[in-house]
């Protein structure tokens, strides 16, 4: 964090980011995300591939892979899961004697130049249950 030496004040990157995600991923319109699902989902159909390619260039705290995994927002503004979206969008978009098509895999690519973030950011990583499977370097 940054302080200016007064010790009544200092700013934290992370929990300045984490009060700014849930701002954001209400920001986000449930219709756009669902919009964003079935385009993602005819791609994948169209290429018959299993597997998503996500690149999150300055990706903060990662707010966007808890929103994939797992779905945000909150009242009106609450989307589920792009995971969950996707598959159901496959599943509607097959004909009955297709194969069952769904997604089998992301790889997630996350850059954020802000070092201060890492530890937060590797946290996060784990609360939602991923595993570290390079160190950070």
């Amino acid at each position: 964090g940054i302080s200016d030496g007064n010790p009544k004040f200092s700013f934290s990157d992370v929990k300045y980011l984490h009060a700014k995600n849930a701002v954001d991923n209400d920001a986000i319109d449930p219709d756009v995300w669902k919009q964003l699902a079935e385009r993602l989902s005819a791609r994948l159909l169209k290429s018959g591939k299993e597997n998503l390619t996500i690149a999150d260039l300055g990706a903060g705290m990662l707010s966007m892979v808890e929103l994939v995994m797992i779905g945000g927002g909150s009242g009106d503004r609450e989307k589920p899961s792009m995971l969950s979206l996707i598959n159901d969008h496959l599943k509607s978009e097959q004909s009955a004697d297709s194969e069952t098509k769904e997604l089998k895999k992301i790889e997630y690519f996350a850059y954020e130049s802000n070092s201060n973030l890492l530890e937060g950011s590797r946290e996060r990583l784990f609360k939602l249950g991923l595993k570290e499977t390079k160190p950070f370097s």
